[in-house]
């Protein structure tokens, strides 16, 4: 006698569903008004400017490191933009499609300041200044990039002569064609900015996976879900349901934010407000609702101030949890549910209990951003030590994983609201560490762009990964040790790649001792 009434109520709750899908897409496609994403490419190209305009400073300067806090600034800007891509492309497919050309940029940004770190301590070690017609192009497309329109700046093919054809200025030129390229593909008429890359994946960006907080928040979203159901059953209560479902709702959703600590005070404060208004229609307007009209006129109230309350900006946040909340308890249905003042009561409790347990619990164990910014630079640290014993993956993929890690690392310290003294410097130098222990790899192993070298130059490259392969040594300690090693390599090729390694490890102390 079940069955037929079951299946009935999932039928409808299934077209109920497709019914507010489809509302919801008409009312936000036609009301919402458009994004404005070109605002946002012309940030993000301007950025890529500034990353020129960045490596021009240090070219000139002979030095390894921008001036005062300007890496940190940089790496802050890089890591806004990449925060706002998801949202200033929501609802777009075209930006949607330009996605991967935003992520492109913003990586080749962070390779051009991190190369010209790196062919600035070079030229300084030799002795020599970079030659002024390179800057001067340099200068020349930064002032392009920076334009407020494209004049036709980003063409693929634009490259930079670079007479003294060393390694770091190769790397520095490869870097700042990606980034030309990445430009001219975020640039490039709506149709033809489809999901495939431009070319050859010169550059990308890791996704943002942060594999411990999924797995502890699926733990506890679903652990709340079993208990508040298996408590339900137990009960036998017809009203536990809507705690239950209270209970998964609201972990679900906190679960699922960056900060659900700070979201928790306002959720609770919208539950209250919910439960009231609930309260109020369904013990005094709900007993005297007989049609279908009536029914409308009945709630239009509630749900006007509802609006209301979402347009303001003190009460946006609460009113989304009161609005939900009365729907859900206000239980606005034809026919009407038979009034029993003890019984809404209860279910009203039932609501406002396990939101306060819920919303309580995740102000009592809050996510630590500071936590987060740590374990960022341990994941940093552990892909060193994997490249440093050979087991990491190819050059390309290191810089894709430890830019998003840097990205991660800003992003957490400035939820902590801690950037400003705990933002540790040389974060730029560790790309330039893993480039250089990925070249000196291929020295040890006699492969790739050195699968010509000496057996003595592959036992010295080697003694020097044994040697990054330690862990937990002092950077500063392993960097002397370094030096030593580059003397005896006396003065080759090898000897450069060394010496690139102990001043990349050099400057990147503060980043790799950070949180230890």
């Amino acid at each position: 006698l079940l069955a037929e009434p079951s299946l009935d109520i999932a039928v409808a709750r299934v077209e109920c569903t497709l019914i507010g899908v489809v509302v919801l897409t008409l009312v936000t496609g036609f009301m919402t008004p458009q994004s404005r994403r070109q605002v946002f490419y012309l940030r993000a190209r301007r950025l890529a400017g500034q990353a020129v305009g960045h490596a021009v400073d240090l070219l000139r300067s002979g030095s390894d490191r921008l001036v005062g806090d300007g890496e940190s600034r940089f790496i802050v800007e890089v890591s806004e933009v990449e925060a706002a891509a998801r949202l200033v492309s929501a609802g777009s497919v075209e930006g949607y499609r330009r996605l991967r050309h935003v992520d492109a940029l913003l990586v080749a940004s962070l390779s051009v300041v991190a190369a010209g770190m790196a062919w600035s301590c070079a030229l300084r070690r030799a002795g020599r200044a970079p030659d002024p017609a390179v800057i001067e192009q340099l200068d020349a497309l930064a002032a392009r990039l920076n334009a407020p329109s494209d004049d036709g700046a980003f063409r693929p093919g634009l490259t930079i002569a670079v007479e003294d054809g060393s390694r770091l200025s190769g790397r520095f030129i490869t870097s700042v064609e990606s980034l030309v390229q990445a430009a001219a593909a975020l640039e490039t008429d709506p149709a033809d900015a489809d999901a495939r890359s431009f070319g050859a994946k010169l550059t990308y960006l890791a996704p943002h996976r942060e594999w411990g907080l999924a797995w502890r928040t699926g733990a506890i979203t679903g652990t709340a879900a079993l208990v508040a159901s298996v408590l339900g059953h137990w009960s036998g209560s017809a009203l536990a349901e809507l705690s239950v479902l209270a209970v998964c709702i609201f972990s679900m959703v906190l679960g699922s934010m960056a900060m659900p600590q700070r979201i928790a005070p306002h959720m609770l404060k919208g539950v209250v407000v919910g439960v009231i208004a609930a309260l109020l229609y369904r013990l005094l307007l709900q007993p005297h609702v007989d049609t279908t009209p009536e029914l409308v006129l009945s709630i239009a109230p509630f749900l006007l101030l509802g609006g209301l309350a979402r347009a303001a900006t003190r009460t946006a946040l609460p009113s989304i949890d009161a609005n939900m909340v009365f729907l859900l308890a206000g239980q606005a249905v034809l026919p009407a549910v038979a009034l029993d003042v003890g019984r809404v009561l209860q279910g009203a409790l039932a609501m406002l209990a396990a939101a306060t347990v819920v919303t309580v619990s995740f102000m009592l164990m809050p996510r630590r951003p500071e936590t987060q910014a740590i374990n960022a630079a341990d994941t940093i640290r552990r892909d060193l030590q994997r490249l440093a014993r050979r087991q990491s993956s190819t050059d390309g993929e290191w810089q894709a994983q430890t830019s998003r890690q840097i990205l991660r690392l800003t992003l957490h310290l400035g939820r902590a609201q801690a950037l400003s003294r705990r933002m540790p410097t040389g974060l730029l130098a560790v790309l330039n560490l893993g480039h250089a222990m990925a070249e000196l790899g291929d020295f040890a192993a006699g492969s790739g762009t050195h699968a010509n070298a000496r057996p003595e130059e592959q036992l010295l490259a080697g003694q020097a990964m044994a040697l990054l392969a330690i862990p937990d040594r002092d950077p500063p300690d392993t960097s002397a040790a370094l030096r030593t090693l580059a003397a005896r390599a006396d003065q080759t090729l090898l000897a450069d790649v060394i010496e690139d390694v102990a001043a990349s490890l050099l400057e990147s102390t503060t980043t790799l001792r950070f949180g230890l």
